[in-house]
């Protein structure tokens, strides 16, 4: 059950709460969107899986957030409910091929990201062969010179080394899909720097 306080003291005095509660603020969403927004001048995407309560997802649609990374079925399915005209990127590496036949045909994701042959290859079996031209797959990549700076390294679990990459996007490109690259600078990553070596 969602309650409406006027601010964190009015909730502690007037539910007293003995264990801990969820408070959402959906201005302070909307005025960190919009800071973001104002010094950002690429594309901006909003990851799902950084806080998917419909609270944060409303705020977030609400500040005219268009673009969202998705890395499951029900991320999609959430946000093609809340924003039906979002652009999905669906970002998980390693995909069924039900939730990328659902994805494709029930919610018209067309931006995948891979990091092996395989994960093309399952794309593409998954969807007609005439739409797959309609397809985008980001060969997420790994780079060995990356500067740390992230409380978890996904390169660990994702990602193809340089050589492997470029074969997997050469693959992509002789199915017909278009191609680029696309690359994870670690959870919580808090060194700008890891970006600018990534460029």
């Amino acid at each position: 059950m969602t309650e409406t306080y006027q601010d964190i003291p009015d909730l502690i005095r007037r539910s007293a709460p003995i264990r801990s509660v969820y408070a959402f603020h959906p201005a302070t969403i909307a005025r960190n969107v919009m800071l973001f927004r104002q010094h950002f001048n690429g594309q901006l995407a909003w990851a799902v899986k950084s806080n998917p309560a419909p609270e944060i997802v409303r705020a977030v649609v609400a500040a005219g957030v268009r673009d969202y990374d998705v890395a499951s079925l029900t991320e999609i399915a959430q946000i093609h409910a809340a924003c039906p005209d979002a652009m999905l990127h669906f970002n998980h590496p390693v995909k069924a091929p039900e939730d990328i036949r659902a994805a494709w045909y029930d919610y018209g994701v067309r931006h995948f990201v891979v990091d092996c042959s395989e994960e093309v290859d399952k794309i593409a079996a998954a969807i007609a062969p005439a739409d797959l031209t309609q397809a985008l797959l980001l060969v997420r990549f790994i780079d060995p010179r990356k500067t740390r700076g992230s409380e978890y390294n996904f390169d660990i679990k994702f990602g193809a080394l340089p050589e492997d990459g470029l074969q997997v996007l050469h693959h992509a490109h002789l199915l017909g899909s278009q191609t680029g690259l696309a690359f994870h600078p670690g959870s919580q990553c808090e060194n700008p720097q890891s970006y600018i070596d990534l460029v």
